[in-house]
């Protein structure tokens, strides 16, 4: 099977595997994330996505908890 190509990809498998994300600025020229731990507190990495994609996926939601 091939990889998902959709810009929340990565977001969605991180939140499968038991982490949380958190926005760190969107904006429809770039959206940044933070993946955190299970425990929602140490950023492992950030999800850099440019363009209206992730943008528009997050609709406003600014976490895994939303």
């Amino acid at each position: 099977m091939a990889p998902d190509p959709s810009p929340q990809a990565p977001l969605e498998e991180w939140a499968r595997r038991g982490g949380h994300w958190q926005v760190v600025v969107s904006t429809p020229e770039r959206t940044t994330v933070a993946l955190l731990t299970c425990d929602g507190g140490e950023e492992m990495e950030r999800v850099e996505v440019d363009g209206p994609g992730l943008h528009d996926w997050l609709a406003g939601r600014t976490s895994s908890a939303d």
